[in-house]
């Protein structure tokens, strides 16, 4: 790229992608020819917010050293008054309004409904369905409307305002989805199994993945959603203390519960209760994140980086409490320690698990408490 600047051209070189304090940065070198002198400079352009940009460009004669010092720390003092941290949203946000289908007499079958039928489907199998399994799911049950026509248009409508009717009254919504979804179960099963209807048998597969025990027995082990949920909550605590989105490998995946499981018969049957109870405690963590103030948010990051990370000579570390100087803590963290938090971040035990919580004011009722919502 060329720009003129005084003179014949300016070039931008070793152009790149940085972060500063945690927004989106770019910076090159700038080498033109000002009023017949060799001239040379730097420019930083840093995304300030979601829509303003701010540019930093000084260019000094490549023979003044004292003046290029002075652009070179120019340039880099430009920063963002508040730093940024990797803050995912859980909600379904616009996805509730997205129109699927129509009801025989126009009513539009939305995104909204869609979720509510998902979560009569998750308190039949007892289970809230984690987030890298919700796409399955949701496919499913798209497929399935498709190629119900008005009926089954009808009966999403009526589970969609059945949700909406109730949220405020979280006990009685519970008790009626799950009667709702053993309802709908109970009408896949009749239809795959008497009219061979392939959305239904296509949804029954998705089912019976998600209920299939993988750690232990089906009296008292984890099923497969479960024990996915367990995962990606732990997954999502390692992105706070990583500042970034952490994807657990298949690899992992497979070492993480063949490790559970190894283990699995030793443990309490409190020990396993809590496991089972993964599913719900991350659902009410992605509710009360969504909801949470940026320092409740600071304080669970903070709590997170001085469990996970190591510590000088073994004691804990202390991650400092502004956000300026926490987000340079964090980013000063050699890779050997990210790999060390990151590992045990996802082997936290439940009760560890539950305590970290409470820094986003998450209490042991909250974290048990069976609460479906179709938004999350």
């Amino acid at each position: 790229t060329a720009h003129g600047l005084g003179g014949p051209a300016a070039g931008l070189l070793d152009l790149r992608e940085v972060a500063v304090l945690g927004r989106p940065a770019a910076e090159a070198r700038v080498s033109t020819a000002w009023q017949g002198r060799a001239a040379a400079g730097r420019a930083r352009l840093l995304r300030a917010s979601a829509h303003q940009w701010v540019l930093a460009l000084g260019v000094a004669p490549r023979t003044d050293a004292a003046t290029l010092a002075l652009v070179e720390a120019f340039v880099a003092g430009l920063e963002p008054e508040v730093p940024a941290f990797y803050e995912p949203s859980f909600h379904a946000g616009e996805a509730l309004a997205e129109v699927v289908a129509r009801g025989p007499d126009g009513a539009p079958v939305t995104g909204s409904d869609l979720r509510a039928v998902g979560a009569a489907i998750e308190a039949a199998l007892g289970a809230r369905v984690a987030l890298a399994q919700r796409p399955y799911l949701e496919a499913a049950l798209r497929a399935d409307l498709a190629a119900g026509g008005a009926a089954a248009a009808r009966g999403y409508l009526a589970v969609g305002a059945f949700v909406r009717a109730f949220e405020g009254d979280p006990e009685a919504l519970a008790a009626g989805l799950a009667d709702l979804g053993r309802r709908m179960v109970a009408a896949l099963e009749r239809r795959a199994s008497g009219e061979r209807y392939a959305p239904a048998v296509q949804l029954l597969l998705v089912l019976d993945r998600l209920s299939r025990v993988v750690v232990g027995t089906r009296a008292d082990g984890l099923d497969q959603a479960r024990a996915a949920a367990a995962l990606e909550a732990r997954a999502f605590f390692a992105s706070l203390a990583l500042d970034g989105p952490q994807q657990v490998s298949e690899a992992e995946r497979a070492a993480w519960l063949a490790a559970l499981a190894a283990r699995w018969d030793g443990l309490t049957p409190e020990a396993r209760a809590a496991w089972r109870a993964s599913d719900r405690q991350w659902s009410a963590l992605r509710r009360a994140f969504d909801g949470a103030r940026p320092e409740a948010r600071r304080a669970l990051r903070r709590a997170l980086a001085a469990a996970l990370y190591p510590g000088p000579e073994g004691a804990p570390p202390r991650p400092p409490e502004a956000p300026r100087a926490l987000r340079l803590w964090l980013d000063a963290r050699p890779e050997a320690e990210r790999a060390a938090a990151r590992a045990r971040a996802l082997a936290l035990e439940p009760a560890a698990f539950a305590a970290l919580c409470a820094a986003l004011g998450l209490g042991a009722d909250d974290l048990a408490r069976d609460a479906y919502h179709h938004g999350w």
